[in-house]
């Protein structure tokens, strides 16, 4: 059985950690759409793997710290998000030389909340309400 957008079956709702390559910004009229490419952090701490993963940037705080993140990203940049969002598998064909047609499997999925920012090895941002009040 096939439907139209096999992605509703596994969406799943995630804590992840990534390291960002790259704010994508796109406006249309008035209307703007943010994504987050990055390389999420997979496996133990010994034997880390690298997924890569692109996410729509939402709510009002993500967006802003996005915008804000994205003004000091470089490409020598050592940036660690911390983060909540869906996430759902996705794929596409590579272009890349080498890779011409391969299929590449991928996540992709939504940003919802910041848990952390972290840049070249200091927190530049940590949400509060994580942090305050006997939540740690």
């Amino acid at each position: 059985m096939t439907t139209q957008n096999e992605n509703e079956y596994i969406n799943v709702t995630a804590n992840a950690v990534g390291y960002v390559s790259k704010i994508i910004i796109r406006k249309e009229g008035r209307k703007e759409t943010l994504k987050i490419r990055m390389n999420l952090l997979s496996g133990r701490k010994t034997a880390i793997k690298y997924i890569p993963a692109e996410f729509f940037v939402n709510g009002a705080k993500p967006i802003d710290l996005a915008h804000a993140l994205n003004d000091r990203l470089t490409e020598d940049s050592k940036t660690l998000i911390s983060f909540m969002g869906n996430v759902y598998p996705s794929y596409y064909v590579s272009q890349a030389q080498g890779y011409e047609g391969q299929i590449v499997a991928t996540f992709a999925g939504s940003l919802n909340f910041i848990k952390s920012i972290k840049e070249d090895g200091k927190f530049t941002y940590r949400d509060e309400s994580l942090h305050n009040g006997g939540a740690n």
